[in-house]
């Protein structure tokens, strides 16, 4: 968990920096019950650190284009942040595409680890500098740090501030869904309304894909089962369930093609 004072007022204020405004792509992305995870997992940070350093390496590939992406952490939330050389849609459609290949094999991964995780997208202005502190602020922050631990489930949605922003007249919405990015309604915590948008589909990087795309359930459920060691109580399993749906949702998809 990050608090959103420690990104938005970070050394800036009290040491007058002036940081470069940047229009970009940010996503959160939070580990699921980091609090206690070491009852549950006997090397938590070095899972964590395994998921960086393969973000880090995919990046590598993808920074050969005008759009640079980073990754960075603090405590248990991975920072993924794409700075775009202007605003144009199809500018940020490519960032959106990069957000997607990033997110779908963190996801994936971090199942395989048992150290699940949980993260939103936003879109706007944000300032950045990597030789001070990891400072992030901005309202892009802002809106990201409000919405990424909302979400009761394992995967990636899309903040308002970035669907509202994208065209999603129907040709428009085939290019969204060609960068892997899926409508549905992401299952929140209790007493937040609900909200549908475009969410990650991850299930397409998962390694337990079947030859005609779907994904096997039950492998999933193993998986859910070794991460609490056969107990769920009411609210981690709404979390499990809630993921299961999805991946029954996207399986339907499939089979309707």
């Amino acid at each position: 968990m990050l608090h959103r004072e420690s990104l938005r007022y970070n050394n800036v204020h009290e040491h007058g920096l002036r940081l470069p405004q940047i229009p970009g792509v940010i996503t959160f992305l939070d580990v699921m019950g980091w609090k206690g995870i070491w009852q549950r997992n006997p090397s938590p940070i070095e899972e964590l650190i395994k998921i960086i350093q393969r973000l880090q390496d995919n990046t590598k590939e993808i920074n050969k284009s005008k759009i640079i992406t980073k990754v960075e952490i603090i405590s248990d939330t991975i920072i993924i942040h794409s700075g775009l050389p202007n605003r144009k849609e199809q500018t940020v459609l490519s960032a959106l595409q990069t957000h997607y290949d990033l997110c779908s094999n963190a996801i994936a991964q971090s199942i395989e680890q048992h150290i699940p995780l949980r993260g939103a997208t936003s879109f706007g202005v944000y300032y950045y500098n990597q030789d001070y502190s990891n400072t992030f602020v901005g309202p892009a922050i802002d809106e990201v740090a409000s919405w990424y631990e909302t979400a009761d489930w394992i995967g990636v949605f899309m903040t308002p501030s970035l669907r509202y922003y994208l065209n999603e007249s129907k040709e428009n919405v085939s290019r969204i869904e060609k960068c892997g990015w899926v409508i549905y309604q992401p299952p929140f915590k209790p007493g937040i309304d609900k909200y549908t948008s475009y969410c990650v589909d991850w299930l397409k990087k998962y390694p337990y894909v079947s030859d005609n795309g779907e994904i096997n359930i039950e492998t999933i459920k193993k998986h859910f089962w070794e991460m609490n060691f056969g107990v769920f109580t009411q609210q981690i399993t709404s979390k499990y369930e809630n993921t299961l749906k999805f991946i029954s949702e996207m399986n339907k998809k499939t089979q309707d093609k």
